[in-house]
């Protein structure tokens, strides 16, 4: 909807007691715009303020399709397109040095927050990494001392195993030794009280060898069944040692998801950045939008108002004709 410049008229009060007085200054300001009612101390600072409502004289970007108000402004806004006030942390190009401030302040704020939650979360990375690394080696010098124990378990059944052997062989000795008792046995009657007692002796004697042999080859089966056992132990020894590199790489992992996470909510921040962005320029559509519908509105209500009062002549006439129809 266009605004005429003719609307615009200057209202200069000469009335001292009307004359009001800003908020910040006693300075009098007498001249006041008709369409929003804001006062200025001059003429001039009112002519520039009727640019606002009515667009004239504005100055048009070279670079782009934007209007602005005054010369200052479109200077400032030049510095857009010449980069002449570029952020080199998100390469955002603004109007003034101060408003690049602000911008750099805000990127190192939310940069510095980031950094402090990735130390963090590294913090309890390195932690974990440190507590896997302990298991490693605790687990290192328990194979270490499950191979002492299984070396020590070998040595016992060599050991075991050269007794038997050497009770074996005290077996034999003894068997020939009864033999060549049972031979004097024959060929000396004389002697066969005596060798009848050797016998004795010799039997009882070969029963203890025996029974020796026996407990030699129990005893063997038992360290065979310990060093079994001990193997057993040291492959679950082994097994947890893998688990334990695998806790390590897994937390590795960890801390990669972690740093691809943070990439992921900067992206995010960015997009957040941007709907901002949109909803702003979508409340201004719907700005614009309720201003017609009010201007439809109003027309409605003409409309209607209109229609009733033609209801109301057509109903007068009517009565009219039927006044004399009855006469």
């Amino acid at each position: 909807m266009e605004v005429k410049s003719e609307a615009f008229e200057v209202k200069i009060e000469a009335d001292n007691n009307r004359t009001n007085k800003h908020t910040r200054d006693d300075e009098p300001r007498p001249y006041s715009c008709t369409v929003c009612h804001k006062r200025f101390t001059t003429k001039g600072s009112l002519t520039s303020h009727r640019a606002l409502h009515t667009r004239e004289n504005w100055y048009s970007c070279t670079q782009c399709d934007k209007r602005l108000p005054s010369q200052s402004r479109l200077t400032e806004h030049m510095n857009i397109h010449t980069g002449k006030y570029k952020c080199t942390e998100c390469g955002r190009c603004c109007v003034s040095r101060g408003e690049l401030e602000c911008t750099c302040e805000v990127i190192q704020e939310r940069n510095h927050l980031n950094v402090m939650i990735v130390a963090s979360d590294l913090h309890c990375q390195l932690a974990l990494l440190s507590t896997a690394e302990f298991t490693v080696e605790r687990n290192h010098f328990s194979v270490l001392f499950v191979t002492n124990d299984l070396h020590s378990q070998v040595t016992l059944l060599n050991t075991a195993e050269f007794t038997v052997e050497r009770n074996h062989l005290s077996v034999l000795f003894v068997t020939n030794d009864l033999q060549s008792h049972v031979t004097l046995l024959g060929t000396a009657e004389f002697t066969v009280e005596r060798n009848r007692l050797n016998v004795m002796f010799a039997t009882s004697d070969l029963h203890s060898q025996i029974t020796l042999l026996c407990t030699a080859e129990f005893t063997v089966e038992r360290k065979h069944l310990n060093a079994v056992f001990v193997t057993s132990d040291l492959h679950c020894q082994v097994t947890s040692l893998s688990t334990a590199e695998f806790t390590v790489e897994r937390n590795h992992l960890n801390v990669l998801f972690v740093t691809n996470d943070l990439h992921s909510q900067v992206a995010s921040l960015g997009t957040a950045e941007l709907t901002v962005e949109r909803n702003h320029l979508n409340v201004m559509f719907v700005t614009n939008d309720l201003h017609c519908q009010v201007t439809l509105l109003g027309t409605a209500e003409f409309t209607a108002e209109r229609n009733h009062s033609n209801v109301r002549c057509v109903m007068k006439h009517l009565q009219s004709l039927g006044s004399c129809r009855l006469t």
